[in-house]
């Protein structure tokens, strides 16, 4: 397999018969095709940030996403609607949190993220 790159970016991968216009290099072994975005080139080599890098970014992402539920109007039951399991954002955004501020360097059993429950 050929990896295509333009400048320090992978953007896609052809066969070992691929002469098209786009920059090539053989792919590295263990090169994972289901991970194509995240690499970058480093001294013309096709290279992955840590896992560890990874899993604080994605994260922190986690994070964000569900940042809403920490704003009171949504938690506080004096409005309707409210959010009724809030707990369950709690332990959930716990658990994200905990591997954001010590990100492993192996894959992620993530938690799943609650349904949202309101109050009607």
């Amino acid at each position: 397999m050929k990896v295509l790159y333009d400048g320090t970016k992978v953007i896609g991968t052809g066969t070992d018969a691929y002469e098209g216009p786009d920059s090539w290099v053989f792919a590295p072994e263990g090169f994972d095709v289901s991970r194509l975005d995240e690499y970058t080139m480093v001294n013309g080599v096709p290279t992955l940030p840590s896992l560890s890098i990874t899993n604080k970014t994605q994260a922190q992402s986690l994070l964000q996403a569900t940042d809403w539920v920490e704003l009171p109007s949504v938690t506080n039951i004096a409005n309707t609607p409210h959010l009724l399991n809030a707990s369950e954002f709690e332990a959930y955004r716990a658990q994200v949190r905990a591997i954001a501020v010590n990100p492993p360097d192996t894959a992620v059993n993530w938690p799943t993220i609650p349904t949202e429950q309101w109050s009607s």
